[in-house]
């Protein structure tokens, strides 16, 4: 512990007395001075003791010039007083025990074969002791982490020692600010989590490596984001604690590396599970769900029991790591099995049929579209593909959240057009607009048109863009396709040709 007033008084070779109690001996003071300014504030820190003599008090001095004396050290901070008796005048004067005491000052008396430079080794000597125990602490305190990411635990054990060496919460949050672990367990306050967790938006928010340190009620807490400059992957929020000193400080420190390596580690060790499951969902597709079936069971993640649903889901360009990170916590969080892999530009799920409900609440966990076929058994798992596919593609037409391809209308005619062949056909017949550079955005200008009633006025407005742009786009297409669209006929093959595409 560092010096304090308490401690001087016990070292009986110093034989310093205490004069007033008033205030507390038990302060830490964090150093020692000497002076017999009237004013020595400005020459002062927080948390010093100050030694005088007392030359600086004329002989018959009033009350006053020792109160507003006294008034002057404990608005800076200081921690107690010490008089040195029978150098400048015998005795400590009795004005100075009254203010010290009104103050609530320590006052204590130095004898005259003491002299303040011993004080001052003293203090300095426990000071020094404190920094070499604080740094043992740390050392030891390191590598107490350090064996506790050894272990199965991993982060948790890391994060579960942090907090007991430090003597606070620990609080860790993933990317989108949702608290996933609290050290020691148990739950954090409304109130404090509340503002955790604002604090930690708004660094998460800036997408830079930050920290910072916040007031919380009489505590502090100091929040780090975790991950690289451009991949931040969650914040660290070391709470309940006062102002960490440096050795505190570098603990917390080596605990930020080992969670970093441990969640690279974790993300290495799920990328090579993604990759097994996108193969797995190629033996799937080709055929061979015994083979996945008995790989994914090796690895205590079994298919879902049949009848199954086939689930796609709309990312395109948002097919990211964070949104696949983010559908896996809601397979591993959730109830009943699922199957879950990343196929190019869209994500499928394979449900049980039993387990139904998890379809809508995985999608409107994460917010996107999707598709979902009827219940199929594994040997018409491309069908079952197929129909998810065209169900998502009747989604982002109407614009809802998810279709079921049970609702769409297959029967009649219409139903043809979900044929393998026809769509072949119709990709094939397409295939020239397609290797246009704006082809893509001429079939959708196309698609919006027929949607419109092949109004202009409308259709436009739906795209964004002005009617004459619209209408070139169109009359493109037309020419490309050699189809007529001022006749019903050159309108209703083109319907038919992009009606197939969406639905192959």
């Amino acid at each position: 512990m560092p010096p304090t007033v308490r401690q001087l008084l016990q070292r009986q070779s110093l034989g310093a007395t205490i004069l007033t109690a008033a205030g507390s001996i038990d302060e830490p003071i964090q150093w020692i001075s000497s002076t017999d300014l009237l004013d020595p504030t400005p020459f002062l820190s927080d948390d010093q003791m100050l030694l005088t003599t007392g030359t600086q008090f004329m002989v018959g001095a009033s009350s006053g010039i020792f109160v507003d004396y006294v008034r002057r050290l404990t608005a800076n901070g200081v921690r107690a007083l010490g008089f040195g008796t029978e150098v400048a005048r015998s005795g400590t004067p009795p004005y100075l025990v009254a203010a010290c005491a009104g103050a609530g000052l320590p006052l204590v008396e130095v004898p005259y074969r003491t002299p303040f430079i011993a004080i001052i080794r003293w203090a300095a000597d426990m000071l020094v002791r404190e920094a070499s125990a604080r740094d043992d602490w740390a050392l030891k305190a390191q590598q107490s982490l350090s064996l506790a990411a050894l272990g199965s635990g991993g982060v948790h054990n890391v994060l579960a020692e942090l907090a007991r060496q430090l003597e606070c919460r620990v609080v860790m949050f993933d990317s989108g600010g949702n608290v996933t672990s609290v050290h020691p367990l148990g739950s954090l306050g409304s109130h404090q989590g509340a503002e955790l967790a604002a604090e930690v938006a708004r660094l998460l928010n800036s997408g830079r490596r930050s920290s910072v340190a916040v007031r919380l009620g009489e505590r502090h807490a100091v929040i780090q984001t975790l991950g690289s400059r451009n991949a931040i992957r969650g914040a660290l929020a070391v709470a309940d604690v006062d102002v960490l000193d440096a050795a505190a400080q570098s603990v917390v420190t080596v605990a930020l590396a080992l969670v970093a390596v441990s969640l690279e580690q974790h993300d290495a060790a799920d990328r090579s599970v993604r990759i097994i499951r996108e193969q797995m969902l190629h033996l799937i597709v080709s055929g061979h769900a015994d083979a996945a079936d008995q790989v994914m069971a090796a690895v205590s993640e079994p298919l879902p029991a049949v009848p199954v649903l086939v689930v796609t889901c709309d990312v395109g360009s948002s097919a990211s790591s964070a949104l696949e990170a983010s559908f896996e916590r809601k397979v591993q969080d959730g109830e009943g099995r699922v199957f879950f892999a990343r196929a190019r530009d869209e994500f499928v799920f394979i449900v049980s049929a039993a387990d139904q409900s998890r379809v809508s609440e995985l999608v409107d966990s994460v917010g996107v579209r999707a598709g979902v076929s009827t219940p199929a058994v594994y040997a018409e798992f491309r069908s079952g593909l197929d129909q998810a596919r065209r169900a998502l593609a009747h989604a982002l037409r109407s614009g809802t959240k998810g279709a079921v391809h049970s609702d769409l209308n297959t029967e009649g005619v219409l139903g043809l057009l979900d044929r393998g062949d026809v769509a072949r056909r119709a990709l094939a017949r397409l295939a020239p607009v397609l290797r246009e550079a704006d082809g893509r955005d001429m079939l959708n200008c196309g698609w919006v048109w027929l949607e419109h009633n092949a109004l202009w006025g409308p259709a436009s407005r739906a795209l964004g863009i002005h009617r004459h742009g619209l209408r070139a786009r169109v009359q493109r297409l037309a020419a490309i396709l050699e189809l007529d669209l001022d006749a019903f006929s050159g309108r209703a093959e083109l319907w038919a040709l992009l009606e197939a595409y969406h639905r192959r």
